[in-house]
């Protein structure tokens, strides 16, 4: 039985496996031409290993 699950179900849930397994969030960095597109995510991983050092 083959079941399709959308390519943003399939993340959603590998990166739920992710948290649940190490604890820390999931961030997706855009590139284009070697340049981040969402550079706020900068600050929240950095927030983020911040607080798993903890």
């Amino acid at each position: 039985m083959i079941i399709n699950y959308s390519a943003t179900e399939r993340m959603k849930a590998s990166f739920d496996d992710f948290t649940k397994k190490f604890g820390g969030q999931v961030f997706i960095v855009f590139s284009i031409d070697d340049k981040i597109k969402n550079e706020e995510v900068v600050g929240q991983i950095a927030e983020e290993i911040k607080r798993l050092i903890k």
